[in-house]
């Protein structure tokens, strides 16, 4: 009985707690958040008794095991996924669609505040000088700027606004994660179960599913109703909640885009994981303004550059150069509002590019940049920084701060610049004009377009130092490295020295106390560093100043100076540098037992090239072909259809002048204008036969190759005929381009038989320029031919021909000053009648003067006779050369051009005949001086040796160690070995005798062509004081001679010597001396000596002289000025001067006057030598309107040159397309009609012209996007913006709907499996009702029993 009442007592009770729950579950039907409930019931078993007893199989009832919530956590997390999707879609479609309406407002968008400019434009086309549709061009372009900045402040703000909307969504997420962290903290402590635990479960859900619509975040539910919450799908690290471990979600403030950040404590981290919901839909609604903006300044920057490009080149109406039209703020500048003194900034040109924070330091009168510390002089209260110029209001207080930093968004400074109507610039600044002498009927058509595409090659002076200093040089890694060279710059030079080798020891401050005791080796030859006779020391600087200055010195009292050595040190390196031309090359140094070896740098090939980017070189070598098909290339900035030339190398580019110094030789290749290959030479020059023809007979070739090597590349055909200029241009014409230029000479020696008796009489017709002849006739009373000179000259305005006295009065030179040939036509000497001892005699002479070895001949009386020239060809680079028939394709042998005698830091100039010479020597003083870095503990050890040869005899000087590297100083150097050379000295003693002498003799005479003075002053003319005498020369006498005063019996000697020694032999001969005094001239030799009394020498002592100079002397006299080197040949001969130089300084190039446009500099072999550069720059670039010549050079395959008018220089050379449009030099041509080659036309800049609207046509065509140009692009970028944004609203829009209609479907879903259906419910209710009144009848029965049994008892 007590089963049934238990049975019926568990289930009453457990039926009534499910109809509790069902209850619950119909009242919260549309409770937000509700999971449906349901009552989990179990049986009651019955327990078993003893052992004896049977377990009761019926049970013992029923019991509520668990309030069950109605939850799938797949379920949940796909609709925290969707809810999050459609959140971000929702976002991203409301955010961009306004940012459609920003870019779209209406009627008026950027679009047609466009067209209105242009209409305006073209009212103004239509009447160039009304000042009404001037004025409304204005307003329009006012409206087109003002649309354009309130564009981007429109989006700008709707930016900001966006920032601040995100920062207030991010900090709903923290407090939805606060909320839930709560929860947690609840859930936790109540275990999990229970009615307080389902309810604190449909909160913590919902929480998560408000965070979800907010960020996108993936969750991991753990024990006890615990849950980890990240950002972003997949459970990453970062991680909002983390059981009671929480994060903030903040905005990221370090950068421009809108991102995001977790803040924990004060640690922030940036974060990737907001990839879904609001916040990520508002960030892409912030790209998309990011994306719009960036089209934007796209756009403005288009707009400025067609338009401000076109407008600078017109002319206004007051025949003034147009300025731009608009223009923008490329920074911002900040001023530290702390600041003690109040002023104002802004840029007065140019542009900053760097973020730069800027404090005052009023000590230096200059800002410094905190973060590099660079600094800018603060000079009439403005900066030179970066690209532009700040000017200041007021003078800075010290510490006052300023920031600088780029503008991201350009366009909202947008200004229309123009405010006068007369300041429209609606005329062409320049006009075409067909050569009237074209064949063709061609015509030329331009327009400017200045917009060059740019290099992205680095500029010289980001690169480099602005110095020449060879320690501070720079090297490179690759081989060749490109660079640039900016407009600006006016004047630049190149310093390319070789690498030296170094060895260095790095020094603790114990190593360095202990190296007074120690010895510094190199291969034996040991420096103690203290003791005797060696300096004091107490650091590293004064130990390097001690060894460099040779007060501390090696065994056999060697310094380190003598070594070839320098010493650096930083403080704690000690380095050492050797120069390479020592012929000892040390290879370690030892210190105090530690070895150090020294470097091996290769050696050093460095070179330094300069080209326009269209091809043009202007200083360097001439390039070989392999080198034009490397370097010419748009990989090292050149334009795409750069030719190369090197027609002015290193000479006038555009009036740039080019100085280039090296250690390089020049090449020539000499070559008869005749073209005559007859084995005799003679036959080449000289031609006694049909005078009346040029020599040039029957034409020649002339082939040219790289090396003796390479096949020959090119041919040059010279046609019959052709005198020496025609041949020259020939030449020029083709391989000019290649750097090989020509030059044309005709020199010949003329002198007299030596068996001619006079007087004699000499006639001879001389031919005029225009075939005409001028008859020369003279009388000679001797061998002195001076007279024959002045009569060829008093003519030479019509023969071209000029003679030229040699240092032997006996012989001449004739020059045809254009090279052509020169003819003489009936040639008498005292007659018609020819005599064998009678004749002219006349040697070929080559270009400098030498004479041409078997190339002489004999005129007589009776004869003509016509000479011809000689043609160099001269590069800057090696070359072989040949000549072959005329027009044969026999291709010859080819010969190596020979190389000059000179490197290019010397200048020889010779005489016409070559028997005098002045020889410069451009050795700039600091650039041959030793260098320290103290930083880097580094040296330079300058390096220079020539061996300078004058007819055989060499001298060797040592540049580096001169005191004076001027020309003076090293010729003089030179001079002084040279007259040591021969060993021949000169002693002169005068005697002064009698009984009274003079108080003061004076004394003048000749010596070595140059005239000396030099006095002695007796006092009181006694000779017993003659201790007290003095001897006054004058400077040069000074530097000639020393001198001494020796007693007589009565009288005095002054005795005189020349210094170093005589080599020619040469005397004094006096013009101003005392009768009285008596004069003695020694010579002394190697092996003999001559005497010579008297002011002048006999006969006998004559012939003594002249025997003793044939054995002993020279001919060829040096003497030193301030251009250099003097030599002066006696006999006129030939000076044959050449050198070798051995220099650590390999080139110095110094360009000036440079054309203000963009040039490329190469530097080849870059990674073998060392470069450094110097530079200025000018204020004002000049503008480039420089007018233009266009060429047909091939007509047929299209080939047009474009030359400087003014000099017809090639600027550049380009190919047509078919439709005869090419682009060069900022202008976009067209060629239509008919040409010729050879047809030229002028591109001429005007004055301008009130009427002339020529230029607004072109601001007109702008209108229209030119794909070919690029101009007009701007349409084309609004037109893609606002595709761009209409695509991306369409695309947002679709998303929204397809999030949309995801999230229904889960929700609908979610609704199925753990929503309230009250139909369900309100079955589950009957059923429990039902099973509650059928329990109670088991309770009743049960009584109704138990009261029957009681009964019956």
């Amino acid at each position: 009985m007590a089963d049934l009442f238990e049975i019926g007592k568990s289930g009453v009770q457990s039926y009534r707690r499910a109809l509790g729950v069902t209850g619950q579950n119909i009242a919260n039907a549309n409770t937000e958040g509700y999971n449906r409930r349901d009552a989990q019931l179990a049986e009651v078993s019955a327990t078993q008794g003893d052992i004896l007893s049977v377990s009761d199989q019926a049970g013992l009832g029923v019991r509520v095991e668990n309030i069950r919530r109605a939850f799938d956590d797949l379920i949940v997390s796909k609709t925290n996924t969707a809810n999050s999707s459609f959140e971000n879609a929702r976002a991203a479609n409301e955010k961009l669609q306004s940012i459609e309406r920003i870019v779209l407002p209406g009627d008026y968008s950027i679009s047609s505040y466009l067209q209105n400019f242009f209409d305006g434009l073209n009212a103004v086309h239509q009447a160039p000088t009304d000042l009404g549709a001037r004025q409304l061009v204005i307003e329009y372009g006012e409206l087109l700027a003002d649309g354009v900045v309130s564009l981007a402040n429109g989006l700008a703000n709707l930016k900001n606004e966006l920032r601040t909307e995100a920062s207030s969504v991010a900090e709903m997420v923290n407090v939805t994660v606060s909320g839930l962290l709560d929860v947690q903290k609840k859930l936790i402590s109540s275990g999990g179960s229970g009615a307080a635990s389902n309810s604190l479960l449909d909160q913590r859900d919902l929480l998560i599913q408000e965070l979800s619509g907010y960020v996108g975040i993936s969750t991991l539910y753990g024990e006890r109703g615990a849950v980890n919450i990240s950002l972003g799908p997949n459970n990453g690290k970062e991680k909002l909640l983390d059981l009671f471990d929480t994060q903030q979600l903040v905005i990221d403030d370090t950068k421009s885009e809108l991102g995001y950040a977790l803040l924990k404590g004060s640690a922030v981290s940036a974060t990737t994981q907001v990839t879904n919901g609001y916040l990520a839909g508002l960030s892409k609604a912030s790209d998309a303004i990011d994306e719009t903006l960036k089209q934007l300044d796209h756009l403005t920057q288009k707009l400025i550059q067609d338009f401000n490009d076109i407008h600078r080149n017109g002319l206004t109406l007051n025949e003034d150069q147009g300025r731009d039209l608009f223009s923008v703020g490329t920074h911002d500048i900040f001023i530290e509002p702390n600041n003690t003194q109040k002023f104002d900034v802004f840029v007065s040109n140019g542009k900053l590019n760097v973020t730069r924070e800027l404090v005052y330091v009023e000590k230096s009168a200059s800002f410094v940049d905190i973060s590099s510390g660079d600094t800018f002089d603060l000079l009439n209260n403005q900066i030179t920084i970066d690209q532009g110029v700040l000017k200041f209001s007021d003078l800075p207080n010290d510490g006052d701060t300023i920031y600088l930093q780029p503008s991201d968004n350009i366009s909202k400074s947008l200004k229309f610049l123009i405010e006068h109507p007369q300041d429209i610039a609606a005329s062409s600044s320049f006009e075409i004009n067909k050569n009237l002498d074209n064949v063709g009927a061609g015509s030329l058509s331009a327009t400017k377009n200045p917009a060059k595409n740019s290099t992205n090659l680095v500029e010289i002076s980001d690169i480099f130092n602005n110095d020449l200093n060879p320690v501070t040089a720079q090297s490179f890694r690759s081989n060749v490295t490109a660079s640039t060279i900016p407009p600006d710059v006016n004047e630049i030079e190149f310093l390319i020295t070789e690498k030296q080798a170094s060895a260095r020891f790095v020094l603790s401050e114990s190593e360095i106390a202990l190296l007074p005791s120690k010895t510094l080796s190199f291969d034996g030859v040991d420096f103690t560093l203290s003791g005797e006779n060696q300096a004091n020391w107490n650091n590293l600087e004064e130990l390097v100043d001690g060894l460099n200055e040779g007060s501390i010195r090696g065994s056999d009292n060697v310094s380190l100076s003598e070594l070839g050595l320098i010493a650096s040190t930083n403080g704690s390196v000690l380095s050492f540098t050797q120069k390479r031309s020592e012929t000892q090359q040390f290879v370690a140094v030892e210190l105090g037992g530690v070895t150090a070896k020294f470097s091996s740098p290769t050696s050093s090939e460095g070179k330094v090239y300069v080209f326009s980017r269209d091809g043009r070189q202007i200083a360097g070598s001439a390039l070989s072909d392999t080198q034009i098909q490397e370097f010419i290339s748009s990989k090292n900035g050149f334009f795409e259809d750069a030719e190369y030339r090197a027609d002015y190398l290193n000479t006038n580019f555009l009036g740039s002048s080019v100085k280039a110094n090296g250690v390089g030789l020049s090449y020539q290749f000499t070559l008869p204008a005749s073209g005559n290959r007859s084995s005799n030479i003679s036959q080449s020059y000289f031609s006694e036969s049909g005078i009346s023809s040029s020599l040039n007979r029957q034409g020649f070739d002339i082939w040219i190759g790289e090396t003796t090597t390479d096949a020959a590349k090119q041919v040059i055909s010279i046609d019959p005929g052709l005198m020496a200029t025609d041949v020259q241009n020939s030449i020029d014409a083709v391989l000019s381009k290649f750097g090989i230029l020509a030059s044309v000479n005709n020199k010949v020696k003329a002198s007299l038989s030596s068996g001619l008796q006079y007087p004699s009489t000499v006639n001879f017709g001389l031919k005029n320029k225009d075939g005409t002849y001028s008859d020369i006739n003279v009388s000679l009373l001797s061998n002195d031919l001076t007279e024959l000179v002045n009569k060829i000259n008093l003519v030479s305005g019509k023969t071209g021909v000029v003679a030229q006295m040699s240092n032997a009065s006996s012989a001449f030179t004739l020059e045809h000053v254009s090279g052509d040939e020169i003819v003489f036509s009936d040639f008498e000497i005292n007659g018609l009648v020819a005599n064998e001892n009678e004749f002219l005699y006349l040697e070929k002479l080559s270009s400098d003067g030498a004479i041409i070895q078997d190339a002489s001949v004999r005129l007589y009386s009776g004869k003509s006779l016509r000479v011809s020239g000689g043609v160099d060809l001269h590069s800057s680079s090696r070359f072989a050369a040949s000549i072959a028939p005329y027009a044969s394709q026999e291709i010859p042998e080819l010969t190596d051009a020979r190389a000059s005698k000179h490197s290019t830091f010397i200048t020889e100039n010779l005489s016409s005949a070559g028997d005098t010479s002045s020889v410069n020597f451009d050795f700039a003083s600091d650039l041959f001086s030793d260098s320290t870095n103290d930083f880097a503990a580094s040296a330079y050890v300058a390096d220079a040796k020539i061996a300078f040869e004058i007819n055989a005899t060499v001298i060797e000087a040592d540049i580096a160690k001169l005191s004076d590297k001027s020309s003076r100083g090293i010729a003089t150097d030179i001079v002084k070995q040279y007259r040591s050379s021969k060993e021949i000295n000169l002693l002169t003693e005068i005697e002064f005798s009698g009984a009274a002498l003079n108080l003061k003799e004076a004394i003048e005479f000749e010596f070595e062509g140059q005239k000396y003075t030099v006095s002695v002053e007796l006092p009181n003319g006694d000779v017993s004081r003659l201790a007290e005498a003095e001897i006054i020369g004058d400077e040069n006498f000074a530097q000639r001679f020393n001198t001494s005063l020796l007693p007589q019996e009565n009288g005095y000697t002054l005795v005189i010597g020349a210094l170093d020694g005589v080599p020619t032999a040469e005397i004094m001969h006096f013009s101003n001396l005392n009768a009285s005094a008596s004069v003695t001239q020694k010579l002394t030799g190697p092996e003999a000596e001559i005497i010579i009394s008297g002011t002048s020498p006999t006969e006998e002592e004559f012939t003594d002289l002249d025997e003793f100079r044939a054995n002993f002397a020279t001919t060829t006299r040096a003497t030193a000025s301030d251009f250099g080197l003097e030599l002066y040949d006696l006999k006129g001969d030939y000076i044959e001067t050449r050198s070798s130089l051995t220099s650590s300084v390999k080139s110095h190039i110094k360009l000036q006057n440079l054309p203000a446009e963009e040039l490329i500099v190469l530097f080849d072999n870059a990674s073998t030598s060392n470069f450094s550069v110097k530079h200025s720059s000018s204020s004002i670039l000049e503008p480039e309107n420089r007018d233009l010549i266009v060429k047909s050079i091939d007509s047929e395959l299209g080939i047009v040159e474009i030359l400087d008018a003014a000099t017809r220089q090639s600027l550049a050379t380009r190919v047509m397309d078919v439709d005869g449009r090419f682009s060069a030099l900022g202008f976009d041509f067209e060629l239509g009609g008919t040409t010729v080659t050879g047809d030229e036309f002028e591109v001429q800049h005007t004055a301008g012209g009130d009427a002339n609207s020529d230029n607004l046509l072109n601001l007109l065509a702008l209108s229209d996007y030119n794909k070919e140009t690029g101009s007009g692009e701007f349409n084309q970028i609004f037109k893609q913006m606002v595709t761009d944004l209409g695509m991306e609203v369409k695309s947002s829009q679709i998303t929204r709907d397809a999030a949309d209609n995801a999230k229904q479907s889960i929700l609908e879903l979610k609704d199925e499996f753990s929503g309230v259906n009250l139909d369900t419910e309100a079955a589950n209710l009957m059923e429990q009702q039902q099973a509650y009144q059928a329990l109670a009848r088991v309770l009743s029965t049960a009584r109704d029993l138990l009261n029957t049994l009681m009964e019956v008892i």
